[in-house]
C-alpha cells in the first residue's frame, strides 16, 4: 500500500469514450479507497469522458500538443507534476508514455507506464520502424510498464525488448457493483429503443473505428435466422457512415442499428441478451469485462487479450479474426438457445467478480507506486 494521501498525475492522448480511457476514469474514482489523490493531464483537447472524471474529484490539465513529435509538451507536462505535487506519473500508452519519462526526467520523479493494447507486426521500415524505436524509448523512460495482459507483456518483452524485470502484468478492472444485470434498467432500456420483450439484443459497444472491423459484426449478424434477434452499435466514430450504408446495402435496416455515444452504458448492456467483439486486435477489453459483469455471453474474435477473458464453450464463444462466418455460428448458437446464452452469461459475470474487479485493479497499482518510490 502506498503512504497515504500520494498524489498521482496520469497522462492519457484524450479523453474520448474508449477502454483506455475508462481505465484512468476509474482509475481516478478508486483513488481515494487506497489513500490516493488523483489528477489527469491530457495531450491534445479533452473528450466526452472530461466531466466524468472532473466529477470524481480529478482535475483535469489540458496540455495543448499539437500533432507530431512535441519536446516541449515534456516541459509543459514536468510543470504541471510539480504544481500538483505529484510523487508518481502514471501515463496511459506508447505517446504520453513518452512525455511522462521524460517529464520524469526532468523532475527526478518515477514513472510509471501502462500499455493498453500489443502490436506483433515485425516491419522494420517506415513509419512501423519509427513507432517501434519511439516505444522502446518509452518504455525504458519508465521505472515500471504495466501490461493489462499476457499477450500485450509477451509483445513488450520480445518484439520491444524491454527489461523483463521492469515489466508487470496489471489486469483491467471494472466496477461490479455498477455493471450488474438489472431488470428496472433492462425495461426502461428496451421501451426507449422500441425493443419488445421477446427480443433477442446483440450489442456490441466502443469507437465505430476501423481495427473493431465492426462491417465483419455486421457480416456475423446477417447469419443469425432468429426471427427476433437485433443487434445494436453503440459508439460513434469515423466509420459510421460506412457503417450505415453498410447496413442499407445489406437490408438490416430493421434488425441492425446504430444507437449512437450512450452516457448509461451499464443500462444499454442490461437490456441486451449477448455481446459481439470484431476487433482485430485487442489489449484487454473493457468493453467486453463490462458485458460479462452485466452477464452477458460474449461471441468475440481471438486475440490479445480477447483469449485471458472469454473460454470457449464456459462464459461464450471465440473466432478468428476476419472470419465473420465462424463468429455468426457464434451468435447464431447463443440467439437459438437464450437459456444456454444465460448460463453462459452468469459464468461470465463470476469470472470478472473473482479476478477482474476494480477493486483488485487499485489495490495493485498501489502496491506498484510504492514499490516504485521505495
Amino acid at each position: 500500500m502506498t503512504e497515504k494521501n500520494i498524489t498521482v498525475l496520469h497522462v492519457c492522448a484524450s479523453l474520448a469514450t474508449g477502454g483506455l480511457e475508462r481505465v484512468v476514469l476509474e482509475l481516478a474514482r478508486s483513488a481515494p479507497s487506497v489513500g490516493l489523490r488523483a489528477q489527469v493531464a491530457v495531450m491534445s483537447g479533452g473528450g466526452a469522458l472530461q466531466p466524468a472524471v472532473e466529477a470524481v474529484g480529478a482535475k483535469v490539465h489540458l496540455l495543448g500538443k499539437a500533432p507530431g513529435l512535441r519536446p516541449e509538451v515534456a516541459w509543459r507536462l514536468a510543470a504541471v507534476a510539480r504544481a500538483t505535487g505529484a510523487a508518481i506519473i502514471h501515463a496511459h500508452n506508447q505517446g504520453p508514455m513518452l512525455y511522462a519519462g521524460l517529464a520524469g526526467l526532468i523532475l527526478g520523479r518515477p514513472v510509471i507506464g501502462t500499455r493498453h493494447g500489443q502490436s506483433r507486426t515485425d516491419q522494420t521500415w517506415g513509419p512501423q520502424r519509427r513507432y517501434r524505436a519511439l516505444s522502446r524509448l518509452a518504455g525504458r523512460l519508465c521505472r515500471y510498464t504495466v501490461c493489462v495482459g499476457a499477450d500485450a507483456l509477451a509483445v513488450a518483452a520480445t518484439v520491444d525488448r524491454l527489461p523483463r524485470e521492469r515489466l508487470r502484468l496489471i489486469h483491467n478492472g471494472v466496477d461490479t457493483d455498477l455493471l450488474r444485470p438489472d431488470d428496472v434498467a433492462r425495461a426502461r432500456v428496451r421501451v426507449e429503443l422500441g425493443l419488445t420483450p421477446d427480443d433477442f439484443v446483440i450489442v456490441a459497444v466502443g469507437r465505430l473505428a476501423r481495427e473493431k472491423d465492426l462491417p465483419a459484426a455486421l457480416a456475423a449478424f446477417e447469419l443469425v435466422q432468429a426471427p427476433h434477434a437485433r443487434l445494436l452499435l453503440v459508439g460513434e466514430g469515423d466509420q459510421r457512415p460506412a457503417l450505415e450504408e453498410l447496413i442499407r446495402a445489406r437490408g438490416l435496416a430493421g434488425r441492425a442499428r446504430l444507437v449512437g455515444e450512450r452516457r448509461d452504458v451499464p443500462a444499454v448492456l442490461a437490456a441486451a441478451d449477448a455481446f459481439v467483439n470484431s476487433s482485430r486486435s485487442e489489449g484487454l477489453s473493457m468493453a467486453i469485462l463490462e458485458a460479462m459483469s452485466v452477464g452477458l455471453p460474449v461471441a468475440a474474435t481471438a486475440v490479445g487479450g480477447t483469449v485471458e477473458l472469454v473460454a470457449e464453450g464456459v462464459n461464450g464463444f471465440l473466432a478468428p479474426a476476419g472470419q465473420a462466418a465462424a463468429l455468426g455460428r457464434a451468435l447464431a448458437a447463443l440467439a437459438a438457445d437464450p437459456a444456454l446464452a444465460a448460463r453462459l452469461g452468469a459464468r461470465g459475470r463470476r469470472i470478472v467478480v473473482e479476478r477482474f474487479s476494480l477493486a483488485a485493479m487499485a489495490q495493485a497499482y498501489a502496491g506498484l507506486y510504492a514499490e516504485a518510490l521505495a
